[in-house]
């Protein structure tokens, strides 16, 4: 490997910076390692960052894997790779032994990834072993959806992988339907997009009743740090991705992701969701996340438990003293997602202000708006002025028309 820089810090390469990626960057810039980011997109808010050195922009996946070895080999030492999506890491699955070559990186063993990822043998391995989850369906045809009308309504219609097609389409997280006629009318164009689905029995409760637990375990499987909380609002509503969430003592949930991973011998990074019933005080297993870091996974750094940090001093073998405190009063925000979840649960009176402004006691976080990184942060808080701009705007005119 060739450079004309010498750096005792060991560089740390994302893999994409959208995502997760903003969060690995605001969780390794602090310590002044040289952060390197790859990104398919021609423009987006994290490309305005100035806490990386260099964004290498790629065209398909073969430029992808050449302007990767390339990167790799321009640097002086072997580089710690962070996986920020499930898109970008079914490519380093199938090019696990060049990335391998090149890279630093904490991935269990491609089999291992298929059980946590492919919800049809998560399915057969949380049955074998005890793990409790929804009553599903596996979906490979239309005539499989007629099983479904045994189901109890209302229940939850998502892929068994979120590939290319799924975000290409800009589908939602998952879909939920009331009916079995409403699931009936809906599945059609669904099935265009992606013909393995899985269908779940919907867990009764809110947003607030999802926790999660978000942890690293080091080359030998022990885990070295975690981070549990609790959703307050998804987007969207019930289906989605957390638009904003909370730190939260829950031990049962802590305890059930490690010894899910425990099971499975596994290494890397990892989380799961649970929802909980209130009905019959019991958790249920809903989304695992493997090989990579989740979205908003900086909210664990605020809390005490830097991630990415614990995976780059593994791989290294570098010693670095968090700087990070353990805090269990905070708000963590995705400000898109929580403006656009906010809007609609107040047009729709699921939310009241009073309710609104409880939800937010603590110090808030947001996900992009954060001192010392202007380009990033004035972008977003153009973006919510004139998403509030546009909603005032509909409203006005909805006012004016009734008069």
């Amino acid at each position: 490997m060739r450079s004309s820089k010498v750096n005792s810090m060991v560089p740390a390469v994302i893999l994409d910076i959208t995502q997760s990626g903003y969060d690995i960057i605001r969780s390794l810039h602090p310590y002044k390692i040289p952060l390197y980011a790859f990104s398919h997109k021609e423009q987006c808010l994290e490309h305005h960052t100035k806490r990386i050195r260099k964004i290498i922009r790629w065209e398909s996946l073969d430029d992808l894997l050449a302007k990767m070895i390339q990167l790799a080999e321009s640097l002086d030492q072997k580089p710690v790779l962070i996986i920020s999506s499930d898109n970008r890491l079914k490519f380093v699955m199938e090019h696990y032994t060049m990335i391998m070559k090149y890279f630093l990186v904490n991935l269990p063993p491609v089999v291992t990834l298929d059980i946590l990822l492919d919800k049809t043998k998560f399915r057969d391995f949380a049955l074998s072993n005890d793990i409790l989850i929804p009553k599903t369906l596996n979906i490979y045809q239309p005539e499989d959806l007629t099983e479904a009308q045994s189901f109890n309504f209302p229940v939850i219609l998502k892929p068994y992988l979120k590939r290319a097609n799924w975000y290409a389409a800009e589908l939602p997280k998952a879909f939920i339907y009331n009916t079995f006629e409403e699931l009936s009318s809906g599945f059609p164009a669904i099935y265009k997009v992606e013909q393995r689905l899985i269908l779940q029995e919907y867990i009764p409760g809110g947003d607030e009743m999802v926790f999660f637990c978000m942890a690293y375990f080091n080359q030998s499987g022990v885990c070295e740090q975690s981070f549990t909380g609790r959703k307050i609002r998804q987007w969207h509503p019930l289906t989605g991705t957390a638009a904003s969430l909370r730190p939260c003592e829950n031990s049962v949930v802590t305890k059930f992701t490690k010894h899910i991973y425990h099971l499975l011998n596994f290494t890397g990074f990892g989380a799961f969701e649970f929802k909980y019933n209130e009905n019959n005080g019991k958790y249920y297993a809903i989304e695992a996340t493997a090989g990579r870091l989740d979205v908003n996974a900086h909210a664990a750094t605020l809390g005490g438990a830097n991630l990415p940090l614990a995976a780059y001093c593994d791989l290294t073998r570098q010693r670095i003293w968090p700087k990070e405190k353990i805090n269990t009063n905070f708000v963590f925000i995705h400000e898109m997602n929580e403006i656009q979840t906010v809007l609609f649960l107040l047009n729709n009176k699921q939310l009241t202000l009073k309710d609104l402004l409880k939800s937010y006691r603590g110090k808030l976080y947001f996900h992009y708006m954060t001192f010392g990184d202007f380009g990033v942060s004035g972008r977003m808080f153009f973006q919510l002025f004139q998403t509030i701009g546009g909603q005032v705007k509909r409203y006005l005119r909805r006012k004016i028309t009734f008069r």
